[in-house]
């Protein structure tokens, strides 16, 4: 009777740790297609070696650091779906007079159109990196490369910080 009630028991558990586990696995789908990228895959669109030499990348992260006018970004973002829900970006901007302005897009490899979000800008400085919501998503998304671009404010010349973007997040579901 022991030997059979313990099997009883057993068995119990292992079903309520099947449920368990099958619930842990249809919640983790749900937010499986959210990514998180670094700002150290963006590169200047921009060529010569002097203009490349005004970014540097420390922690994972891209920061500008020309004086005399903005830098622009382009970071790929890689995604496996054409839904694109929400995203946002980090940005630490330290310039008292110019802003950041990024938006994703999403260029159709069969025309020469191209779908974005609405603009995003930042408004003054900020004490650490803050984080910025895209809106607008666009839903004519044909193919699963998007691409983030952003205008980085040139370095303040009362302080000399320079402005970062941290990382860039994207959902898919």
């Amino acid at each position: 009777m022991k030997i059979q009630s313990r099997r009883i028991v057993f068995s119990i558990t292992l079903a309520a740790m099947s449920i368990f586990f099958y619930s842990l696995h249809e919640a983790d789908t749900a937010i499986a297609d959210a990514k998180r990228y670094p700002s150290a895959i963006c590169i200047s669109p921009e060529q010569g070696s002097s203009y490349l030499q005004l970014f540097s990348y420390t922690y994972g992260r891209i920061q500008y650091n020309g004086d005399y006018f903005s830098g622009s970004v382009v970071c790929p973002l890689p995604l496996d779906s054409d839904t694109l829900s929400s995203a946002f970006v980090y940005l630490w901007d330290r310039n008292s007079s110019e802003n950041f302005s990024c938006y994703i897009y999403n260029r159709s490899p069969a025309s020469l159109s191209y779908y974005r979000t609405t603009e995003l800008t930042t408004s003054g400085t900020s004490a650490s990196p803050t984080k910025y919501n895209f809106s607008g998503m666009p839903s004519n998304l044909t193919d699963q490369y998007r691409t983030m671009e952003c205008y980085i404010p040139r370095r303040d010349s009362s302080t000399s910080y320079s402005s970062v973007i941290t990382s860039i997040y994207v959902d898919e579901t």
